[in-house]
């Protein structure tokens, strides 16, 4: 027996792209992090080793030379780095709200794909009761057809009908079989459809279930209300129409300076075997402040400016849209 919402858990579960939908869904939740934002600093590693031998002649000022024949010279550092965008324009901020939208308008996409796939096997699910229901009656009807004839043929027998009524009821038998025959074909093909539907073996046997429970169907304004609050396609809009506000929140970012800070602490060792110092040995931290302004970018921020705002209309536009009915 395979109920409604069988049908419908087994499609949602076998549907490669409803799977492929909860990946994203669990990407864009990975991709939501204060770190991803640019809130964070990143701090790191460095360390470096190099050693060279050279055939060196070095002459002074005051006539002294000094020469070496594949002398040495090994130099190493080692440090801690750390860079930190201190301020951006607000632009982290954005991005943070921005990654925390993406992660919703995944999820409302997933929802609106299930919702719109579970309509579809339901929609094929009682098509295909219809069918059967459509087939039962058809059945009785044949069965009937042939009493009737059979007691038509007796009638005649007994001088009570004529030929014509005969093969009158021998056509309507003919008729009504032929439409079973074809309507049985139809069946036969709509089982396996709705298999391939489910992602499951097309000659898969399953029982439908024929019976319906009366259900007290909600006021219209109450499904409007509930379409308005629920409905997948007008939160995505919505959640569209956020997303082209922070469009438009990146771009006015842009028109400030960005201001980014470094640390670090570095060793450093050389030793050389011919020169002025035979070794050398520092440590110590480092401080940097670097602050960058774009004067001119050829017009592309007013641009991108501009461009935000028409997608903002866009949404506003696609959300009224929507509502009207």
């Amino acid at each position: 027996m395979l109920s409604p919402e069988s049908a419908v858990k087994i499609g949602l579960e076998k549907n490669f792209g409803i799977q492929i939908l909860r990946n994203n869904e669990r990407i864009a939740q990975l991709n939501n992090t204060p770190g991803r934002a640019g809130l964070l600093p990143n701090l790191g590693v460095n360390s470096l080793a190099n050693y060279a031998s050279n055939n060196t002649e070095q002459k002074f000022f005051n006539g002294e030379t000094r020469s070496g024949i594949g002398a040495g010279n090994l130099t190493t550092r080692m440090g801690l780095e750390m860079n930190w965008t201190a301020f951006d324009g607000f632009n982290m901020f954005v991005e943070r709200d921005r990654l925390a939208l993406m992660e919703k308008m995944s999820r409302a996409e997933t929802t609106a794909q299930m919702q719109t796939f579970a309509a579809g096997i339901l929609a094929a699910y009682y098509r295909l009761v219809e069918l059967e229901r459509s087939t039962e009656n058809l059945r009785y009807a044949v069965t009937l057809d042939r009493d009737i004839l059979d007691l038509v043929k007796n009638k005649k027998k007994i001088g009570t009908a004529n030929g014509l009524e005969v093969l009158q009821s021998q056509t309507r038998l003919n008729s009504d079989s032929a439409r079973l025959v074809l309507l049985e074909n139809d069946i036969s093909r709509s089982r396996m459809n709705f298999n391939i539907l489910l992602n499951l073996d097309p000659n898969t046997p399953f029982t439908l279930d024929t019976r319906f429970q009366n259900a007290n169907m909600p006021s219209l304004e109450e499904l409007l209300l509930r379409t308005r609050q629920n409905h997948p396609d007008l939160l995505l809009t919505k959640l569209q129409k956020e997303q082209a506000a922070l469009r438009l929140e990146t771009v006015k970012s842009s028109f400030w300076p960005v201001v980014t800070l470094q640390a670090a602490y570095n060793v450093a060792f050389s030793r050389s075997e011919v020169g002025f110092l035979l070794s050398n040995r520092s440590n110590g931290p480092f401080v940097g402040l670097t602050l960058r302004y774009t004067i001119f970018d050829g017009q592309n921020r007013k641009n991108d400016q501009e461009i935000a705002l028409v997608q903002m209309e866009n949404a506003a536009l696609r959300e009224t849209d929507l509502l009207t009915i």
